[in-house]
């Protein structure tokens, strides 16, 4: 009786094209039932060498290293040689983590359990970004997630993968501070610096040219310093939802960016109505004695 054999070559990758190691596998005939059964692992490679195997066709189970995360299911029917590589359900992962208002949580640290049980903390990029990857289909938990010194609390919570993809995360317990840096008569002061401080941090911002800054703050009490033209004034800032504050400065008028308080403006208008008085003086002076003379003439 002349029995078929032939080799197959299994490589198992993830769902981006990235050789997968260390995959627990599991291959049976089918047909016929149980006439062939095999548990290995792939190599480096992701490479599954089976040699000598009978024609048949076969299940192909294939499992995370350490866990019973099933990540590829399939047939391969063997009637010749075969190279096949095989597509597994692990995964890149993109966390954007940002704030309500979509501003991007830069520099958050983050501690998140995998599928497989495993801990692995990361920090978000400038964008807000964190990157992961191979990660087995399954559930992602937050286990906590730190911004600015203070705790975040992530939503979701926990997150289903099931793709290659961005998953969004939103800090709820982060809120806006508007600060508005104005006059002595309410105008707009800016560009202004403001420094925020709390008992774990401390930031400066720049306000647009209408003396305002929009500011996103993990929920507590900070002190807030307005910066403009030499002069400054602080307050405190309860941020437990999206709050507004303003620093008013005693800038009455900015002229030739010199900041004019109350008396340095009385003093200006003193100033300019003496020099009117003058030129007035002058000019009716001049008008008398222009006028004398012609009629001399």
């Amino acid at each position: 009786m002349h029995l078929e054999l032939y080799d197959v070559r299994l490589w198992f990758v993830s769902d981006v094209g990235r050789p997968l190691a260390g995959l627990k596998v599991k291959v049976v005939s089918v047909q016929p039932r149980g006439a062939y059964s095999l548990e290995s692992s792939a190599g480096p490679s992701g490479l599954l060498f089976l040699r000598a195997v009978p024609r048949a066709t076969y299940s192909v189970k294939a499992y995370w290293p350490g866990s019973d995360i099933k990540v590829y299911e399939g047939a391969v029917i063997v009637t010749d040689n075969v190279e096949r590589r095989l597509k597994c359900m692990v995964y890149d992962v993109m966390l954007r983590l940002t704030t309500r208002r979509g501003t991007p949580l830069s520099s958050a640290k983050v501690s998140l359990k995998l599928p497989d049980g495993l801990t692995v903390s990361a920090m978000a990029d400038k964008k807000g970004a964190i990157s992961l990857v191979n990660v087995p289909v399954g559930e992602v938990k937050v286990v906590d997630a730190e911004w600015m010194g203070y705790s975040l609390e992530l939503k979701p919570s926990a997150f289903s993968v099931s793709a290659s993809r961005v998953y969004e995360l939103t800090a709820v317990n982060v809120a806006s501070l508007k600060v508005r840096v104005v006059g002595a008569l309410g105008q707009g002061l800016g560009p202004a610096t403001v420094i925020v401080r709390s008992a774990t941090f401390e930031s400066k911002f720049t306000t647009d040219p209408s003396g305002v800054a929009l500011i996103d703050l993990p929920h507590g009490v900070y002190n807030v310093t307005a910066i403009a033209y030499g002069r400054s004034t602080s307050t405190t800032a309860y941020v437990l939802g999206d709050t507004e504050v303003t620093l008013r400065l005693e800038v009455y008028a900015v002229i030739l960016g010199q900041p004019l308080g109350l008396y340095e403006l009385l003093a200006l208008m003193a100033l300019i109505v003496a020099l009117a008085v003058v030129v007035a003086v002058i000019v009716h002076e001049y008008a008398a004695k222009r006028e004398k003379m012609l009629f001399r003439v």
